[in-house]
């Protein structure tokens, strides 16, 4: 394979690495695949990042970024009055992802066990400070106002119930930017009431 002429740089390398693990998983990826994928050599690769784990978790920390820079603007919503708007914009940040955006989710929860300790952590680290932080601030903000209630103040199953019940509403193949307006009603009335009749 001709190599490239000009050096490749981090962003196309993050590109061709989501392609690669969403394909084939954590396991099912190697840097020589990639290296070749790009027309670099392994060498070149390795000048961005040490390792395959150290690839797969920058790959994990772009999609978080892209999730926290949509989480930013929502605790204003959480102040109004507007209970089902605030929940909607809420559960619209991750109906919104694209199909594989959402499977980078599902996949870095799947794939976890093959990471080292370090890793490991570095991954939880970086989902609660991104996701599970913000996500558990507003949820609790919405109990404050007497919009949710949960058994216990600090009831972890609040964010771990809301997280779940949206990858039920995550269609497979989508790959549009907003959210479908059923979808987000749909999930904030199952999240709100459950399936009982009224």
């Amino acid at each position: 394979m001709t190599r490239p002429s000009e050096p490749v740089g981090v962003a196309p390398i993050l590109q061709a690495a989501r392609h690669r693990f969403l394909q084939w998983g954590y396991s099912g990826t190697s840097t020589a695949q990639l290296a070749e994928d790009l027309g670099i050599t392994k060498a070149a690769l390795y000048y961005h990042f040490p390792d395959k784990e150290a690839l797969f978790l920058a790959m994990v920390k772009g999609y978080l970024a892209e999730v926290s820079a949509e989480l930013e603007p929502l605790p204003p919503l959480f102040g109004g009055d507007d209970r089902d708007a605030a929940l909607g914009a809420l559960a619209g940040v991750f109906l919104s992802r694209n199909d594989s955006n959402a499977r980078i989710q599902q996949l870095s929860l799947q794939e976890s066990r093959h990471l080292s300790d370090e890793g490991k952590d570095a991954l939880s680290a970086a989902y609660h400070e991104v996701m599970v932080r913000p996500v558990s601030a507003l949820l609790s903000r919405s109990v404050e106002r007497g919009w949710l209630r949960v058994p216990e103040p600090d009831e972890p199953a609040l964010i771990w119930t809301f997280l779940s019940l949206l990858n039920a509403f995550t269609k497979p193949g989508h790959e549009g930017t907003e959210p479908s307006p059923l979808s987000v009603r749909a999930f904030i009335r199952i999240f709100l009431r459950g399936l009982a009749p009224e």
